[in-house]
């Protein structure tokens, strides 16, 4: 969900929870799958990135706009001016957010006028799309089958002799088997709390899903689909893929940013060995040699550095000479003998082909439109690649390292099975068309749903006339009549729009696309009356947070690929300039004054304040790790949630004024109308807490859900609408007496609730 209003401590989680086990740079949802809001970490150190002043490098260029700025204004760097500048400039960071990023923000805002309060209160469910598995000819002849999947898997892995496949959907807690010979989808098999990875055992006997927050990990019986007893690993695991010669596992532990992946080498007799540092970033996933010998570890690159494929050897756990891949490696599939993988990267939009016994990168091949999932056909000469963007598979030819001409699919995939018969794919669809459901009245039940595109996310804007929704496996933003429950037409705009915000008085609609690694990301607005589309600005290759002054007239967008903020100026539409950055920015957060913008950079531990509007940047702030920063409406204390945290941060002295440890996973965090309670939602331990804004102290809590991952607060802080989707339930509660209200059933595959803010502003 994202709130226009501007006031209170709001915070979106982008996207839903993935196949992943630890953050990874802005993308987009679901070409990648989107961040775990309840992945467990450890403890992470002290900051260390910012310790010793090294030596400034080059600043980045400015980036220029797609169109031709007006004579006589030049194009700037954005340079900040005190010595911290210079200290800052040559970081040398440590790790990526690996495995969907944590897309969080706090916002500015225009003070809106108080008019009219809204009629009645109206709640949103935002849903997307049932998935697909569709029969894919690959001679072209289009889909000969399509199966409609519960859930929302987002990950398809297969039986060594192709007859059947697991899919794992990390959001309900399930993994439903299909036969691939008759495309039968059998019943879905319930995998522990929060699965988020499946192996299968080299005679394809056994799957193996590990439970992240469970700290297990889960044997099925692949003919029967029995579950057998877990076994027990630790509290965050991330993967666990079983030695193809004995008995034993590599297994990965899920590290917070910023710090060196660890893996176990696991005993079913002694358990875990000792941890094992792996790299500088977080060891995203891994698999074994044919001998078993050899665990390799991929490893995703820090901001627009690449990612590794790593060798670790099985017997004295040492690690070898790193392969380096393209930015942001995604999936991955061996050839029949395992001597070749091929793994593709997301953000350069390539495919990497690894010759595993030289141990040696052998061909990097350009593609296009956002590669994710690959899979090698049974000959072992030709790697399939679902292009999520381009709605394609790719073939790419192994010998040759050559990438023919894609067969076009009629939606976004995700991923994809080959099964035993030749010239035919299973494809899997994430999602599909989405629609907008209401409740009746402020406790349910859900009625009226309204049709919308893909991959919806919804923007309330300030009345019914300035509500959207941004569909970004279409390309297309739609107006929304909130109170009348209509969709407008679908506009077009660049490629995979992924955040919305409203102009302060209401004119007009700003729209960022993430793009994909051949297209920059751009800046797009959208008159609210006429509809008509602007020119766009480019704002560098994969934005992932765009965050408006308070007076609305200064966009700032943060690019983590290229450690820069784009500045845009609204009013006369052109780029201003970039901001040269230490780290990679993923969270901003401007005051309500418009005289500070702090940066968070998760991978470095730290945030940035930025003086306005010199652009001066500031000394960095050093805190345990960042999750994401909320600014309050007072604008006078920033809250810091970080993984095992919270922090209140002065923005007029830079310094960091409480600290309290957590031991829950806080996924979503609002304010009442107030601004004297927090509210917000730990996922691991399936509560809502009451928290003191001065002390940061816990007051009260509330069982709600089994993993509750959203909250919306109604405007007059009367009622509390948490969503969680492990359930498909929407718990309404009584903040005034803090009871639950009403549990309701929700659509297997809502992704938000929503609910709009208490006044509008008049449009001009």
């Amino acid at each position: 969900m994202t709130s226009d209003s501007g006031t209170g401590w709001r915070i979106r989680e982008q996207g839903r929870a993935n196949q992943g086990v630890v953050p990874e740079p802005p993308v987009l949802a679901p070409p990648a799958p989107p961040p775990l809001p309840a992945l467990v970490h450890g403890p992470a150190p002290a900051l260390t990135a910012f310790a010793q002043p090294p030596v400034a490098p080059p600043a980045p260029p400015p980036l220029a706009p797609r169109t031709v700025p007006p004579p006589g204004t030049p194009m700037r760097v954005l340079m900040p001016k005190n010595k911290w500048m210079a200290i800052g400039m040559a970081v040398v960071l440590i790790v990526v957010i690996a495995g969907g990023g944590f897309l969080l923000f706090g916002r500015g805002a225009a003070t809106p006028l108080p008019l009219a309060t809204l009629p009645q209160e109206k709640v949103a469910v935002v849903n997307a799309g049932p998935a697909q598995l569709a029969m894919q000819s690959l001679t072209g002849g289009g889909s000969t089958r399509t199966v409609t999947l519960p859930g929302a898997p987002a990950a398809i892995l297969v039986t060594p002799d192709r007859s059947k496949a697991f899919l794992l959907d990390t959001n309900h807690g399930d993994v439903i088997p299909v036969d691939l010979v008759s495309g039968t989808v059998g019943k879905s098999i319930p995998v522990g709390k929060l699965p988020v990875d499946e192996q299968i055992s080299a005679d394809g006997t056994t799957l193996y899903v590990t439970d992240n927050l469970g700290g297990t990990v889960i044997p099925i019986n692949t003919a029967t689909d029995r579950l057998e007893p877990a076994q027990p690993l630790s509290r965050g695991v991330a993967y666990y893929v079983p030695s193809p010669t004995g008995s034993g596992a590599v297994v990965g532990a899920a590290t917070p940013p910023g710090q060196p992946g660890v893996i176990y080498f696991y005993n079913p007799s002694t358990g875990n060995g000792a941890p094992v540092e792996v790299g500088s970033n977080p060891a995203q996933s891994a698999f074994y040699s044919s001998d078993g010998k050899t665990a390799w570890i991929i490893e995703p690159g820090a901001n627009s550095r690449p990612g590794a494929l790593i060798p670790v050897d099985v017997a004295t756990h040492k690690s070898g000479t790193a392969i380096v891949l393209g930015r942001a490696p995604t999936g991955y599939s061996l050839t029949p003998n395992r001597q070749t993988v091929v793994i593709t990267n997301r953000s350069s939009s390539t495919l990497s082909i690894v010759d595993l016994a030289k141990r040696a990168l052998v061909a990097t091949v350009p593609l296009a439109g956002t590669p994710t999932g690959v899979a090698i056909d049974a000959t072992g000469g030709i790697a399939w690649v679902a292009a999520t963007l381009n709605h394609e598979l790719i073939p790419v030819h192994l010998q040759s390292h050559v990438a023919a001409a894609g067969v076009s699919l009629p939606n976004a995939p995700g991923d994809l099975a080959l099964p035993a018969a030749a010239g035919v794919a299973w494809v899997l669809y994430p999602s599909s068309k989405g629609s907008l459901s209401f409740l009746g009245s402020s406790a349910g039940p859900v009625e009226h749903t309204i049709p919308v595109g893909n991959d919806p996310d919804l923007l309330i804007g300030t009345g019914s006339a300035s509500t959207w929704v941004a569909n970004s496996l279409d390309n297309t933003v739609q107006p929304i009549n909130y109170f009348g429950q209509s969709a407008g037409k679908p506009i077009a705009v660049d490629r995979a729009p992924i955040d919305l915000k409203l102009r302060a008085d209401g004119s007009s609609v700003l729209v960022l696309s993430y793009g994909d690694g051949v297209h920059p990301g751009a800046l797009t607005s959208i008159n609210a009356t006429t509809l008509k589309v602007s020119a766009p600005i480019a704002v560098g290759p994969g934005p992932g947070d765009l965050t408006l002054s308070p007076a609305g007239d200064v966009a700032f967008v943060a690019s983590y690929q290229t450690n820069t903020i784009s500045v845009v100026d609204l009013t006369n539409w052109k780029l201003e300039g970039v901001i040269p950055l230490p780290c990679g920015p993923t969270n901003l957060a401007i005051t309500p004054d418009a005289s500070q913008l702090f940066v968070g950079c998760a991978d470095s531990s730290a945030i940035v304040p930025i003086k306005l509007p010199d652009y001066s940047l500031e000394k960095p702030i050093a805190v345990p790790s960042l999750r994401r920063l909320v600014m309050p409406q007072a604008g006078t204390s920033l809250l810091v949630v970080g993984d095992n945290s919270l922090q209140t941060l002065d923005t007029i002295t830079d310094k960091i004024t409480k600290t309290v440890s957590e031991t829950g996973n806080f996924v979503d965090v609002v304010e009442t109308s107030d601004a004297g309670t927090i509210i917000a939602i730990d996922n691991s331990g399936a509560a809502l807490l009451v928290i003191d804004p001065v002390t940061l102290a816990t007051t009260k809590s509330l069982s709600v859900g089994v993993r509750p991952d959203g909250i919306a607060l109604a405007p007059d802080d009367a009622h509390a609408y948490v969503l969680d989707t492990s359930q498909r339930k929407l718990y309404v509660i009584d903040v005034t007496i803090w009871k639950i209200d009403a549990a309701l059933t929700v659509s297997a595959n809502a992704t938000a609730v929503t609910v709009p803010p208490p006044v509008v502003i008049p449009l001009n």
